[in-house]
């Protein structure tokens, strides 16, 4: 109230099919449904057998005490009107600009990347982020994530104040065209990592630093995508609550909006 009476409240409108009870709902019971629009329960089954953080059956016992949860499939809608939007005031690298790139999942951006963007835009004129797909991050790092899938990470990534930039669907290893072809003056990557390379995977970074133009920037938090998770687990029960209130929220107001219901 008090907001108000002073002029500083502004009500932002919702950006429709992203949903907080959608994400939380992701790290609760590990389903991998927001990777495809056209999830199989097959998949379904496949994923929770190959999850390493809690057991197949102990997942299944989830699944059936809330299944309206579980079985939630993305419904964000990219358009090209909403990248024109997120990507609003975006201009051209200026003439012999020093062109910085980083790339990585980005995955539930947060404080931590925010931080690392921030130093990496410091360190030239022009930032340019690759973001990975989504079979990418998850061959590395398995269970379901990406929490959030590319269209979903992406618009976040370009709503950075830091980032000029975004090059969805980022190679996962730099080649010399790749620098070439966005006249990349240096390559950069934060200390903190949600996942380290398995030693099977060949160096993505291993042409820049043949260049010379590698450069490591050191990571200002410890924050990490898995430690959300973690807390969002440890606090299952008080989570459930909140999720399963506002998908009835939910439900209230697509019914009241287009006149059905959201599944």
């Amino acid at each position: 109230e008090l907001p108000k009476r002073l002029g500083m409240f502004r009500s932002i409108p919702r950006t429709e099919g992203v949903s907080t009870t959608d994400i939380v709902g992701r790290m609760l019971y590990l389903t991998r449904e927001h990777h495809d629009h056209t999830y199989k329960a097959k998949r379904r089954k496949d994923s929770i057998g190959s999850t390493d953080s809690a057991s197949a059956s102990d997942l299944l016992s989830r699944q059936k005490q809330s299944p309206e949860i579980f079985n939630r499939a993305s419904q964000f809608l990219t358009t090209t009107r909403l990248l024109r939007i997120f990507s609003a005031g975006q201009k051209e690298p200026p003439p012999n600009a020093k062109i910085v790139y980083i790339q990585g999942a980005f995955d539930m951006l947060h404080i931590g990347h925010v931080k690392t963007l921030k130093r990496a835009k410091e360190l030239g004129d022009y930032l340019i982020v690759g973001v990975h797909n989504d079979n990418a991050v998850n061959r590395v790092r398995g269970a379901n994530y990406p929490i959030m899938n590319l269209n979903e990470r992406v618009l976040s990534v370009l709503g950075c104040r830091y980032v000029d930039d975004v090059l969805i669907d980022a190679p996962w290893i730099i080649t010399r065209d790749m620098i070439a072809s966005l006249n990349i003056s240096l390559i950069v990557t934060g200390t903190v990592a949600d996942t380290e390379f398995p030693n099977r995977e060949k160096d993505p970074y291993q042409v820049a630093k043949d260049l010379g133009i590698f450069q490591n920037i050191k990571s200002e938090s410890n924050v990490t995508v898995g430690s959300i998770v973690q807390r969002v687990v440890d606090n299952e029960s008080v989570f459930k609550k909140k999720v399963e209130k506002k998908m009835r929220a939910e439900r209230e107001y697509y019914s009241s909006r287009y006149g059905y219901n959201k599944n």
